[in-house]
């Protein structure tokens, strides 16, 4: 949670707060304060304070990690008998490859999405000894470790003729 301006520009020297997320993706951040002293002085135009949130990048290689950003408008209202209200909107923010931003005009809800970076496997059939046919088919068992993966099972068929496209 990073104080900025209304285009996602975070403050020079912003107090920057962090969150950790629960087992369900779920981030909560120390609540903010407000006081009387948050309050615009004009009653008719109310105070909004802007804070970027972002998520900050792990150390796990297989990740890519989100590089979306969200701006939260935090608007402060004096209700006139002494209580404040405040009214919360989040939006979008897009970052350019010049490095400006942009910020979206709709309310969101923040979701950082990550992805596993693509994975490759190679399996070779070596076939040794005399009497091996080198053309049979073959089974093996691949087995990935992890959250949500089980075994799979592949059969691989070895042409016996290469296909040239007719060019020798």
């Amino acid at each position: 949670l990073i104080p900025c301006d209304e285009n996602g520009t975070p403050a020079p020297d912003a107090e920057i707060k962090t969150a950790t997320n629960n087992a369900a993706g779920v981030a909560v951040f120390e609540a903010l304060s407000f006081t009387q002293d948050h309050v615009s002085a004009d009653p008719n135009t109310p105070a909004v304070y802007y804070y970027l949130v972002r998520e900050q990048v792990g150390t796990d290689d297989t990740v890519i990690y989100s590089t979306q950003q969200y701006l939260f408008a935090i608007t402060v209202k004096d209700n006139g008998d002494g209580s404040l209200s405040f009214e919360q909107s989040t939006y979008a923010v897009t970052a350019g490859e010049d490095g400006s931003t942009s910020v979206g005009t709709d309310m969101v809800v923040p979701v950082f999405a990550n992805r596993l970076k693509p994975g490759a496997l190679t399996v070779e059939k070596q076939v040794t000894g005399e009497g091996g046919d080198p053309d049979q088919e073959f089974t093996f068992k691949v087995k990935l470790t992890g959250e949500n993966i089980g075994e799979l099972d592949y059969t691989l068929a070895v042409p016996t003729e290469p296909d040239n496209g007719g060019d020798e």
